[in-house]
Protein backbone atom coordinates (compact mmCIF):
# COMPACT_ATOMS: atom_id res chain seq x y z
CA UNK A 1 0.00 0.00 0.00
CA UNK A 2 2.94 2.94 0.71
CA UNK A 3 4.46 1.54 -2.45
CA UNK A 4 1.49 2.47 -3.88
CA UNK A 5 0.63 5.79 -2.13
CA UNK A 6 4.29 6.55 -3.08
CA UNK A 7 4.14 5.62 -6.91
CA UNK A 8 1.00 7.51 -7.00
CA UNK A 9 2.26 10.50 -5.58
CA UNK A 10 -0.17 10.70 -2.48
CA UNK A 11 2.41 9.32 -0.16
CA UNK A 12 3.39 12.67 2.61
CA UNK A 13 5.71 11.38 5.79
CA UNK A 14 3.72 11.59 8.91
CA UNK A 15 3.99 14.38 11.24
CA UNK A 16 5.53 16.40 8.15
CA UNK A 17 4.75 20.15 8.70
CA UNK A 18 2.86 21.59 5.43
CA UNK A 19 2.90 18.37 3.53
CA UNK A 20 0.39 18.36 0.94
CA UNK A 21 -1.29 15.62 -0.65
CA UNK A 22 -0.75 15.63 -4.43
CA UNK A 23 -3.50 14.88 -6.47
CA UNK A 24 -3.30 13.60 -10.41
CA UNK A 25 -6.29 16.35 -11.05
CA UNK A 26 -4.21 19.22 -8.67
CA UNK A 27 -1.04 18.48 -10.46
CA UNK A 28 -3.33 19.06 -14.25
CA UNK A 29 -4.26 22.11 -12.39
CA UNK A 30 -0.98 23.80 -11.33
CA UNK A 31 1.04 22.52 -14.38
CA UNK A 32 3.24 20.73 -11.76
CA UNK A 33 4.69 17.25 -12.68
CA UNK A 34 5.79 14.46 -10.44
CA UNK A 35 8.65 14.48 -8.16
CA UNK A 36 11.83 13.35 -9.27
CA UNK A 37 12.15 11.15 -6.53
CA UNK A 38 8.52 9.52 -8.02
CA UNK A 39 10.39 8.15 -10.57
CA UNK A 40 10.96 4.99 -11.86
CA UNK A 41 13.01 2.61 -9.98
CA UNK A 42 12.17 3.83 -6.91
CA UNK A 43 10.78 1.92 -4.21
CA UNK A 44 9.01 3.06 -0.84
CA UNK A 45 11.87 1.39 1.14
CA UNK A 46 14.46 3.12 -0.76
CA UNK A 47 12.87 6.89 -0.28
CA UNK A 48 11.93 5.91 3.10
CA UNK A 49 15.74 5.27 3.16
CA UNK A 50 16.69 8.52 1.51
CA UNK A 51 18.16 6.81 -1.72
CA UNK A 52 17.29 7.37 -4.73
CA UNK A 53 18.13 4.49 -7.46
CA UNK A 54 17.00 5.83 -10.48
CA UNK A 55 19.80 7.28 -13.00
CA UNK A 56 19.46 11.24 -13.14
CA UNK A 57 20.73 12.30 -16.27
CA UNK A 58 20.60 15.97 -15.91
CA UNK A 59 22.89 15.95 -13.43
CA UNK A 60 25.90 14.49 -15.69
CA UNK A 61 24.51 17.22 -18.19
CA UNK A 62 24.16 20.27 -15.17
CA UNK A 63 27.97 19.48 -13.98
CA UNK A 64 29.00 19.46 -17.87
CA UNK A 65 27.34 23.23 -18.32
CA UNK A 66 28.85 24.26 -14.65
CA UNK A 67 32.22 23.50 -15.42
CA UNK A 68 31.74 24.99 -19.40
CA UNK A 69 30.61 28.59 -17.18
CA UNK A 70 33.31 28.05 -14.74
CA UNK A 71 35.79 27.67 -17.90
CA UNK A 72 34.57 30.78 -19.64
CA UNK A 73 34.62 32.79 -16.34
CA UNK A 74 38.19 32.06 -15.83
CA UNK A 75 38.88 32.64 -19.27
CA UNK A 76 36.84 35.62 -19.62
CA UNK A 77 38.65 37.67 -16.03
CA UNK A 78 42.25 36.20 -17.78
CA UNK A 79 41.53 38.59 -20.83
CA UNK A 80 40.06 41.45 -18.90
CA UNK A 81 43.32 41.40 -16.94
CA UNK A 82 45.37 41.51 -20.00
CA UNK A 83 42.91 44.05 -21.38
CA UNK A 84 43.62 46.37 -18.33
CA UNK A 85 47.13 45.71 -18.42
CA UNK A 86 47.83 46.78 -21.58
CA UNK A 87 45.19 50.18 -21.15
CA UNK A 88 47.50 50.78 -18.56
CA UNK A 89 50.40 49.99 -20.04
CA UNK A 90 50.09 52.99 -22.87
CA UNK A 91 48.50 55.38 -20.49
CA UNK A 92 52.03 54.91 -18.21
CA UNK A 93 53.87 55.58 -21.81
CA UNK A 94 51.94 58.72 -22.84
CA UNK A 95 51.87 60.03 -19.26
CA UNK A 96 56.22 59.31 -19.34
CA UNK A 97 56.10 60.85 -22.99
CA UNK A 98 53.96 64.21 -21.37
CA UNK A 99 56.35 65.20 -18.66
CA UNK A 100 59.44 64.17 -20.95
CA UNK A 101 58.08 66.91 -23.33
CA UNK A 102 56.86 69.62 -20.85
CA UNK A 103 60.31 69.10 -18.65
CA UNK A 104 62.48 69.72 -21.70
CA UNK A 105 60.74 72.71 -22.76
CA UNK A 106 61.14 74.46 -19.84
Amino acid sequence: ELEQQVATGLYTPSGAAGSVVRTASTEQKTGVGASPLLAKGNTAEDLLAGQNTSQNPTSDDTSKMLMLLLLFSVSLNFYLAWLARTFYGRYADLADELRETFTSAM
